[in-house]
This record gives structure tokens, C-alpha cells and sequence, in this order.
């Protein structure tokens, strides 16, 4: 098993336009509801910019230090998301390439988050925080599961990830990196466009994506999909 087959192309750029277009940190100030009714009503097309800046600000963390977080440009977004629903199904093949995908990753997209986020931090960490509360039985022991019958628990993270994600690094995932220098400049291929998007959110920059929106959870999980694959 792997994502869901109730995550529709539909229901993803819904999630994304509505709820994911802010940082979650941010969801108890600020909600981009309203903005994704409005892209859905009108199917907002009237742009001719290809590249756009966004906003980086940092937030403290609760041991004081600090996280930076990104706000991208409105229509930058709406172009990524789009491009996302339209190659929703060809992404989710790529990630459903792993065997037992959803038991791997924990933050995975799903359609039943707490907040309606495509991808969300809070819903994990409530998962982690229930290994300790007699509430859901199967929540509540979804990590202790992952430990038990091994000899050693790591815990480990991936040091400086989104910043360092290379935009390149999505036609690598998806179809290897000979392949993707091959086809390198071709448009007309649903990976390259993808890349082009991302970048298109960060003034056309190779290096890093942005902090905070749910689009950058979703590739992230293409790329880190294929590196728990090999």
C-alpha cells in the first residue's frame, strides 16, 4: 500500500490552495481558505510572470533558536500547485513505487490530517505525543510498532533539507539522472515542468525550496520516496 486512492488530483490542489499555502506554524494567524475559494471559482489564469520572489522571515523555536520559514509569491503558488494537480497521478505512482510507502514515511499525504493539510507536522506530532496517552490504540502505539523486534532505535533527521534540496534532484527522482540529462529543456515532460515551477517560486534558483508550504512536503516526498527506494 502506499497513498491513498481518495487523494484525487482534485482534492490535492483543493488542500494546497486552501490550507497548505501558509507555514502551519502560522495557521492560528493567517488561512488561505478564502484565497483558495477564490483561485477554484474564478480557475485564475491572468499572469505572464514566470519567475517570483518570496518572503523568508524566521521564527523562534521553542529551545530559542531560529527557523526559517518562507511565504511564496501568490501566483508562484498557484502555478506550482497547478502543475502538481496536473501530474498528480504520475507523482503518486513514483512514491507508491516503495513498498509499504505509508509505514515508512511519517509525514506522508493524507487525506484525514486534523487541520485538512495535504502534509501536516501538527497531525505527526500528535501521533508522537499519543504513544504516551491511553486514547486510539492503533495511534497510539504506531511508533512503539516501528521498534519493536530491533536491536537498535535511530532517530535521525536529514541536516539543512529543504534548503539544500537541488530542483534538479525531481526529473533525477523520477527517472534517473541519465535520463533527466538527456531530456534536460524539454517542457513538454511533467518532470521538468515541475521542476520549472519550483523554481519559478524562488527567482529561478536550483538550490532550495521553501520552508513552510505544503507544495515543498510533496516534493520532498517525491525525492525522499525514491532515496528509501534505492
Amino acid at each position: 500500500m502506499g497513498l491513498e486512492d481518495s487523494l484525487t488530483d482534485d482534492l490535492i490542489y483543493k488542500r494546497l490552495l486552501q490550507y497548505g499555502f501558509f507555514p502551519e506554524k502560522l495557521e492560528l494567524l493567517l488561512t488561505s481558505e478564502k484565497f483558495g475559494e477564490w483561485v477554484l471559482a474564478s480557475d485564475y489564469n491572468n499572469y505572464s510572470n514566470k519567475c517570483f520572489s518570496n518572503i523568508t522571515f524566521r521564527l523562534t523555536r521553542n529551545n530559542n533558536a531560529p527557523r526559517l520559514l518562507n511565504i511564496l509569491h501568490p501566483l508562484g503558488y498557484i502555478h506550482l500547485c497547478k502543475e502538481i494537480r496536473n501530474n498528480w497521478e504520475l507523482i503518486k505512482a513514483k512514491i507508491n513505487e516503495v513498498p509499504n510507502y505509508e509505514k515508512i514515511s511519517m509525514i506522508i499525504p493524507k487525506s484525514d490530517n486534523i487541520n485538512e493539510r495535504i502534509v501536516s507536522m501538527g497531525d505527526y506530532e500528535r501521533l508522537v505525543s499519543l504513544k504516551f496517552c491511553n486514547t486510539n490504540k492503533e495511534e497510539k502505539f504506531i511508533i512503539t510498532n516501528k521498534q519493536l523486534g530491533k536491536k537498535y532505535y535511530v532517530h535521525a533527521d536529514i541536516a539543512n533539507c529543504f534548503p539544500t534540496v537541488y530542483s534538479h534532484a525531481i526529473p533525477w527522482a523520477c527517472v534517473g539522472h541519465l535520463d533527466a540529462k538527456r531530456t534536460k529543456g524539454d517542457n513538454d515532460i511533467w518532470y521538468n515542468r515541475l521542476d520549472c515551477k519550483s523554481r519559478a517560486t524562488q527567482r529561478n534558483e536550483t538550490i532550495g525550496i521553501a520552508i513552510g508550504p505544503d507544495s515543498s512536503n510533496i516534493i520532498c516526498e517525491l525525492i525522499l520516496s525514491q532515496i528509501d527506494k534505492d
